[in-house]
């Protein structure tokens, strides 16, 4: 059995947080997930090191790497960590161009530096990143499925179509804009928009009244049963953040149509994959009569067959399947 150390936010309501879990949930199951909070400050985890390493098998540390969450675990501490165990770091936050950070974590982790231990470092990043010569594209993982209403009903009308969105209702995820759109449309609209404000929800619901808001965290197979539910899922993003949208796969998951922003920073993962430009219905004209038209030329089913093909492609048990070879490699495990 071999014992993953994992350095990452655990058990609160953030995207890093919700990926360890989505991995511990998956991993094949002659690995093992550890994880202590704790270990975001390397400086615990190198005074616990002795009784760490008395585990009697092979032994991986992961850092599930935020830049923010992880800005104690330095270059001089990864490479400090290596001349004790093997590392794979998952690199949250690429750019393009690559960021300065990301490039010197990078090198920390694959560079020789003092014994063999450290040729065994791995980095895995979610979108293609070429000058980055020895990382493992591995694009985010998409949720299972939730069927429709298996948790709580929707009180919509039901001579209208539903759109649905997930997410921090930060501006530049146009929210206003969806309110507008599907009200125009024709549509109701649900936002699962944890922390929402007072004022934004009355503002939603000046645009279209036939709105369901969401402003508690909602656990993540009920998001997918939420959006399941309804007829389209929308994620009209205008920002140039770095690393690929979490959110979005919650979409995919619900296996519906999706729309998102043509040339989005955050969907270039999915924008520039076979998979994700055939699936997704790419928009480009975000005014809110835009929006409205290509919703009134959706065709409505059950299911899209092409998300279906997409959230089967990138599931949680192939991504975790690949991590399983990662963490055997990096711990000497010989792999088929």
């Amino acid at each position: 059995m071999i014992e993953v150390l994992a350095i990452s936010t655990d058990g609160i309501d953030c995207g890093i947080s919700a990926y360890l879990d989505l991995l511990r949930t998956h991993l094949p199951s002659d690995l093992i997930l550890r994880c202590d909070p704790d270990w975001l400050d390397p400086r615990a985890f190198f005074a616990q090191l002795r009784q760490i390493q008395e585990y009697q098998g092979p032994q991986v540390v992961w850092l599930n790497y935020h830049a923010a969450l992880h800005s104690r675990w330095s270059v001089g501490q990864i490479e400090r960590l290596r001349q004790h165990l093997p590392v794979v770091v998952t690199y949250h936050d690429t750019g393009v161009p690559v960021p300065e950070q990301c490039r010197n974590i990078y090198h920390a982790t694959v560079s020789p530096v003092h014994d063999q231990l450290a040729q065994q470092g791995r980095f895995i990043v979610h979108e293609p990143c070429p000058e980055l010569g020895e990382a493992i594209y591995l694009r985010q993982g998409i949720p299972l499925y939730s069927a429709p209403y298996q948790f709580h009903p929707l009180n919509f009308p039901p001579e209208r179509p539903v759109l649905g969105t997930v997410g921090f209702p930060f501006p530049w995820k146009n929210y206003d804009l969806l309110a507008e759109a599907s009200a125009l449309a024709g549509w109701s609209l649900l936002l699962l928009a944890p922390r929402a404000t007072a004022v934004q929800m009355e503002t939603w619901r000046a645009l279209n009244p036939n709105l369901v808001v969401r402003s508690e965290f909602v656990p993540q197979a009920e998001v997918v049963s939420y959006l399941a539910a309804c007829d389209a899922t929308a994620f009209l993003y205008t920002c140039a953040n770095t690393g690929t949208s979490g959110a979005i796969r919650q979409g995919i998951a619900a296996r519906k149509p999706v729309f998102a922003t043509e040339g989005c920073r955050q969907f270039r993962d999915l924008e520039d994959a076979y998979e994700g430009r055939y699936a997704i219905r790419w928009l480009n004209d975000l005014t809110p009569h835009g929006v409205a038209n290509a919703l009134g030329h959706l065709p409505l089913g059950r299911l899209d067959p092409r998300i279906v093909r997409l959230a089967e492609r990138d599931s949680w048990a192939n991504q975790a399947r690949q991590y399983g070879i990662c963490f055997k490699r990096a711990a000497g495990v010989a792999t088929p």
